[in-house]
């Protein structure tokens, strides 16, 4: 159809009513992309195909996207630590007599919901036997975790705060009273939530309240606190 090259009322009345009648017409290859479902298929691919996605790809990605104005959902692509943790995640004042028992416990949410399988968990432990005590990262906390390929099938992350804070042979940051477990299915999915873990850490004041807690909403909220401004990339 013909329009004038500056558009009269009736020619957008003319318009409407050919887009109407034809409506087939309306719809075009792209209409109904969502671009972070796209995004995360993207990247799906690249690790089916064994290419590694290192965070500076993912980044590199992302600008692409961007530059031909594909807006993503980052908190899809890379969650914050409360986007990943719910009220079944969280166990408080557990009992464990050592830290493998610690780790067992802690592994238990993401086991059950099947985010990691049993392997996953012997392989923690196993990891700790082998290499030392490496996944207590800071004072009174332990960052429980093996490769993906050990058994983990989703992004996952749990948290236990001990009734008794055990030691995990680290004389530097011993006893532990608080244990992420992170099951993690790639490079780049959890860096987001590790950005709060490395703030807690660094606010030792927060994690004895959190450990002394134990109603689950008030842990949230603190533990939750100020996140929005760790996010991002």
């Amino acid at each position: 159809m013909q329009v004038n090259p500056i558009p009269t009322d009736k020619d957008l009345n003319s318009v409407i009513k050919f887009l109407s009648e034809h409506a087939e017409l309306s719809r075009y290859e792209g209409a109904s992309i969502d671009p972070t479902r796209l995004f995360n298929g993207v990247l799906t691919q690249l690790k089916e195909s064994e290419i590694t996605v290192s965070k500076d790809l993912v980044f590199q990605l992302q600008r692409v996207f961007y530059a031909n104005h594909l807006n993503i959902n980052e908190r899809k692509v890379q969650p914050m630590l409360k986007d990943i943790i719910n009220d079944s995640e969280i166990q408080l004042n557990q009992k464990a007599k050592d830290w493998q028992e610690a780790i067992q416990i802690s592994a238990q949410p993401l086991v059950g919901q099947d985010f990691i399988s049993p392997h996953y968990v012997d392989a923690m432990i196993s990891s700790v036997e082998e290499f030392g005590p490496y996944i207590v990262i800071g004072p009174s906390i332990a960052l429980a975790h093996a490769r993906p390929e050990d058994g983990a099938k989703k992004l996952g992350i749990s948290i236990t705060t001990l009734d008794t804070p055990v030691n995990f042979g680290n004389p530097e940051n011993d006893p532990v009273s608080i244990v992420f477990c992170l099951a993690a299915v790639d490079n780049y999915s959890h860096l987001n939530a590790m950005k709060s873990i490395v703030q807690l850490i660094n606010d030792q004041e927060k994690v004895k309240k959190l450990s002394k807690l134990t109603n689950v909403s008030a842990f949230k909220e603190l533990l939750f606190n100020n996140e929005n401004e760790v996010g991002g990339n």
